[in-house]
């Protein structure tokens, strides 16, 4: 009697086993390029996180000494006394440049020096790893010189310029190339990166959108505009700028505030029930005001408008005279020091 075997006992058909490979092929290659997408994405954060971190650092730094760090040496080994240290404590404008330590070509803004060098991680106590990106190139430091000594830091005096792709400037107030300093991740390919160990720099390539982020001068560029291709478009790069921020930011919009200015400061506008520039000052203060007829006496006086005091408004006294003058002075107009602050009131729009 023939014996025929149980179908269970029968082993994998080739087409069977293939299918399996198939299948087993395609979760693996998901799996890959899920892990190749996480790891990426990892690296894009940390890399974020920490320019995030030495951004703050440098801020608390600013309001701790008046200043911002110098940059550190871009070749100091780690574990050596230079590595993540400013190259002075008196100011960068008082020292000549560190070895790998850069003065940009023809300076900022103004002609004003810009530095670059590394981040001087010590200096702010971050992390020695904060010296570098999650690629492993060291982070490009750039400031303007001056804005690193107590007595010449101006905040309207940045003198770096930052551009998008379109070669149009992104820091523009108080003007474009205003920029305090920038802080660069030279990205993936590292182009124009210092090494972790600080022993030698890769290449900067040529041509290329991010050319102008490792050819030591002080101009920069900043985009979202991402491209890892070999052409002109290459750039994988990424940056943080800090600048002089228009007046207001984080004031609620319709807020209303005293300017001793001339006219209202961008994204403020006159506030209408403070018409002109208010007086501030004693109530019942003489002066003359100067007419064609001769001097004029005029008395200031605080008045009670509902039950809220308002002082004299300086549109209405200049309406019948040409010039407010001291009480005790000729009606000229070298007397006309009124001792008294005339303020500009603005709502934030």
């Amino acid at each position: 009697m023939a014996h025929h075997p149980n179908i269970r006992e029968r082993g994998f058909t080739l087409v069977e086993v293939a299918i399996v490979m198939l299948i087993g092929g395609i979760l693996l290659a998901t799996a890959s390029t899920m892990l190749l997408s996480y790891l990426k994405k990892t690296e894009i954060n940390t890399t974020q996180e920490r320019l995030d971190q030495i951004d703050e650092a440098l801020q608390l730094f600013l309001s701790l000494n008046g200043r911002y760090p110098c940059p550190a040496r871009l070749n100091a080994a780690p574990d050596t006394a230079n590595f993540g240290v400013e190259i002075s404590e008196n100011g960068c404008n008082t020292v000549a440049p560190a070895a790998d330590e850069t003065i940009a070509a023809g300076g900022g803004r103004g002609g004003r020096l810009v530095r670059i060098g590394a981040v001087p991680v010590r200096t702010l106590n971050l992390p020695d790893d904060f010296v570098r990106d999650a690629w492993g190139g060291r982070f490009t430091y750039a400031i303007t010189e001056s804005l690193a000594h107590p007595t010449t830091y101006n905040r309207d005096e940045g003198a770096i310029f930052v551009n998008d792709a379109a070669g149009n400037p992104v820091v523009t107030f108080p003007a474009a190339g205003t920029a305090h300093y920038i802080i660069n991740s030279h990205g993936e390919n590292n182009a124009g990166a210092y090494s972790a160990s600080g022993t030698g720099r890769f290449a900067c390539t040529a041509g290329t959108r991010e050319t102008e982020n490792c050819d030591d001068d002080a101009t920069f560029v900043s985009t979202t505009i991402r491209s890892t291709g070999n052409n002109a478009n290459l750039y994988d790069d990424f940056i943080r700028i800090r600048a002089t921020t228009a007046l207001g930011i984080g004031i609620p919009d319709g807020a209303v505030m005293a300017f001793d200015l001339s006219a209202c400061p961008d994204g403020w506008v006159p506030f209408a029930n403070a018409n002109g520039r208010m007086i501030v000052g004693a109530d019942g203060a003489t002066y003359n005001r100067g007419n064609t007829g001769g001097a004029e006496t005029v008395t200031l006086s605080l008045s009670t408008v509902g039950a809220v005091a308002r002082p004299t408004d300086l549109s209405t006294l200049g309406a019948s005279g040409t010039t407010l003058m001291e009480s005790t002075g000729a009606a000229t107009a070298h007397n006309n020091m009124p001792p008294y602050l005339a303020l500009l009131y603005c709502r934030k729009s």
